[in-house]
């Protein structure tokens, strides 16, 4: 139980919490802007406490594709690429021609969620690179296998995922999501990124305030991108990414994740992923396609 709570309710010192949020229109269930600049706002980076800075400029890729909105990867392209990488696409929230999740009324999900586990907990001790072990990452993906679901998606250290959702299926998981109402479920897709924390020596005791730095390994950060194309394929269009703790920006007791996030490390990993995708053959036993000639 007290793993769950770790997951659930992480929550920063009110004073922390008070950034303002991004604005939101509730009867069009859509934040301000074109996806580029809702990406802006909800990308804002995460301070210690759960402290929200000021909006900074995307990723020069990541910015592209959503200004860009065509997603140029199809599910047959896709389901070549996981064939043969032996990627479950269940792992991954599910078939890349399957649907997103919709809400109540007929909105498609369009919010792809960043969060931490923020779990376990080592308190004093320090992380060591057992956290990025096989025995430690087992231990932690057979934890939220059969734990009470929290998420769509979980990713460990080593870059493997396992579903408790599939992206088809509606799920709230934010505070902000319980301000919205009924009809914002389905709207937003959760990933969880595995990450272990401690204990800062200036707050109280048994607090989860220090995080690893980097906070997520290359692996974790590639199947986070994976994760991310597969939403895009099902969808039609790139998802808008937040990060959990603005999404919940001014709540009180609002979580703090996901901490010691690189975000231009994962626009690296995406544009890499997508170059591979688009590079393969098209069934997974197919000639790779002739290269483009130059424009």
């Amino acid at each position: 139980m007290r793993r769950l709570l770790a997951v659930l309710a992480v929550a920063v010192p009110a004073s922390a919490a008070a950034a303002e949020p991004c604005p939101f229109d509730a009867a069009a269930m859509a934040f301000a802007g074109t996806p580029a600049e809702q990406a802006a706002c909800l990308l804002r980076p995460v301070g210690r406490w759960g402290r929200v800075g000021e909006v900074r400029p995307l990723p020069p890729f990541l910015a592209g594709l959503l200004a860009e909105g065509r997603v140029a990867v199809d599910a047959a392209r896709l389901s070549a690429y996981l064939a043969r990488q032996g990627i479950d696409p269940a792992d991954i929230g599910g078939d890349p021609a399957g649907a997103l999740s919709r809400t109540a009324d007929g909105l498609p999900a369009r919010y792809f969620v960043i969060h931490d586990t923020a779990a376990p907990n080592r308190k004093a001790r320090p992380f060591g690179p057992a956290i990025d072990g096989e025995a430690w990452n087992d231990r932690q993906l057979g934890y939220y296998r059969t734990a009470p679901k929290v998420a769509h998606l979980f990713i460990d250290r080593l870059g493997r995922s396992i579903a408790q959702h599939g992206f088809s299926v509606p799920w709230r998981a934010t505070k902000a999501e319980g301000r919205m109402g009924v009809r914002a479920r389905g709207r937003f897709l959760h990933v969880e990124l595995i990450q272990p924390r401690r204990s800062a020596p200036d707050g109280p005791e048994g607090n989860f305030a220090l995080a690893p730095e980097p906070g997520f390994t290359p692996a974790q950060l590639r199947r986070l991108a994976l994760a991310y194309v597969a939403a895009a394929v099902r969808g039609g269009a790139w998802p808008v990414p937040a990060f959990h703790a603005v999404l919940d920006a001014g709540i009180p007791e609002a979580h703090d994740d996901p901490q010691n996030f690189d975000l231009a490390a994962w626009s690296a990993a995406l544009e890499a992923l997508l170059a591979e995708i688009a590079s393969g053959p098209v069934s997974p036993s197919g000639p790779v396609p002739a290269a483009a000639p130059p424009a």
